[in-house]
């Protein structure tokens, strides 16, 4: 499946913490768990904001991998 995303939360941790996705781009493959962003990607998890081109999040193991011009802030 393939979408414009705005602004949606795909997952809530364990803790209750929501995890927030906005990209231009979004595929979903949900045989895997896998979400993969493109195009101004930003992931936030409370304080946390990670920055890049292109993310692919792991539902499953909660992993994300970022290329292109990755930044993370901590805002704690």
């Amino acid at each position: 499946a393939s979408a414009h995303a705005q602004a949606v939360a795909i997952d809530t941790r364990a803790d209750g913490t929501q995890v927030t996705f906005n990209a231009d781009k979004m595929d979903y493959s949900g045989d895997l768990k896998v979400v993969t962003l493109r195009g101004g990607v930003r992931i936030q998890r409370g304080a946390e904001i990670l920055r890049a081109d292109e993310i692919t999040y792991n539902q499953g193991t909660k992993d994300a991998a970022a290329r292109g011009s990755v930044s993370y802030e901590n805002g704690v």
